[in-house]
């Protein structure tokens, strides 16, 4: 993928690789790590920043020593790997990209994050604590180039991609069997109220392994008073198809087509520096987080307080229902969990 830096290399890029912790949603985090990995794109600037920053971290420059700032052409690989992203484990990347606005069209390539879905990567960007089960089955970035342009209330995107999602931190399994994935989507803007988007992505991990994923997203934001009511519905279906599924809960396998829908609604509204965020949501599960035929359906209550400017405390009670085994305890045939955990986060 050829890219030219012309325009780019007036402009330091610093790739925060942050720790993030999923615990909420059964993933396991990657090991700690110390010290801040920055990465400028030429050795000029890479010798400032390592003034600035001095011990407190490490700086890694994109253009290698010796190369011509006029003729390198970075790859969205050259990224990852200058903040160490291995599969030792050691930080988890999740964004580091370059973008080039052509005016009408803007080009990015390297580590994105997807364009699916409603809730996002970052805590502070959620209203709730934990994850649904739906953000649990997509994918969270993407290594490739993507083209996104607007046209008045419309928005529209289109990229390529190495695979579903990011492999676990392990950035040569990322393209193992050079295959690549398409996806496509679209929003309307009708109004502050009413906002409607759409995504679509396929991807051959391998050989005989294709993927399917649809989302589509209702929401706005309703003015009552001095107070906004804040609404989406989120609907998605997802299909492996693949010779010899196993799924990511132990069990027999489940080889042919693996299945999953589900439907996830958010309610939300502020009074001052106290919200109340409701959420519920309803899978049907065959082979994709699952081996078995799972439906779970779950309702989650998030209240917060903003204690400073940027500072918010969060306590939440959420109940899930499965039809089968699924939790970590003792019980068996239909299963309940119910969790309250608490959370006081800062947004930058």
């Amino acid at each position: 993928m050829k890219r030219s830096t012309g325009g780019l290399l007036t402009v330091a890029i610093v790739l925060a690789a942050a720790m993030l912790e999923l615990g909420s949603c059964h993933a396991t985090p990657p090991q700690a790590t110390t010290g801040l990995k920055v990465a400028a794109t030429i050795q000029p600037l890479a010798s400032i920043t390592r003034e600035i920053l001095g011990d407190r971290g490490t700086v890694a420059s994109l253009l290698p020593p010796g190369a011509s700032p006029h003729t390198f052409e970075p790859l969205p690989g050259d990224l990852a790997r200058l903040a160490g992203d291995s599969s030792d484990g050691d930080i988890a990347l999740q964004e580091a990209f370059i973008a080039y606005d052509f005016d009408s069209v803007v080009a990015t390539a390297g580590r994105f994050g997807t364009p699916v879905g409603y809730e996002l990567l970052e805590p502070w960007g959620n209203p709730n604590i934990s994850r649904s089960w739906t953000w649990i089955a997509q994918p969270i970035n993407h290594d490739g180039l993507k083209l996104n342009s607007s046209f008045d209330i419309v928005d529209v995107g289109v990229g390529v991609v190495n695979r579903f999602t990011v492999a676990d931190q392990d950035i040569l399994m990322n393209d193992a069997d050079d295959e690549k994935g398409i996806f496509a989507n679209a929003g309307v803007s009708v109004s502050d109220a009413f906002n409607i988007y759409v995504v679509g992505l396929w991807n051959e991990e391998v050989d005989d392994t294709n993927q399917w994923l649809g989302n589509g997203i209702i929401s706005g934001d309703i003015a009552m008073g001095d107070n906004d009511v804040n609404y989406a519905v989120e609907g998605m279906w997802r299909r492996n198809d693949n010779d010899d599924s196993t799924g990511n809960i132990p069990g027999p396998p489940n080889p042919g087509n693996d299945d999953m829908w589900s439907l996830v609604g958010y309610f939300g509204f502020d009074v001052g520096p106290v919200g109340m965020n409701l959420r519920g949501e309803y899978v049907d599960d065959e082979g994709i987080l699952f081996n078995d035929h799972v439906k779970i359906w779950t309702a989650t209550v998030t209240g917060s307080v903003e204690l400073v400017d940027g500072v918010e405390f969060r306590v939440e009670y959420r109940h899930d229902d499965a039809n089968e085994d699924v939790y970590l305890d003792d019980s068996h045939g239909d299963d309940t969990d119910d969790v309250i955990q608490a959370q006081l986060y800062w947004a930058p």
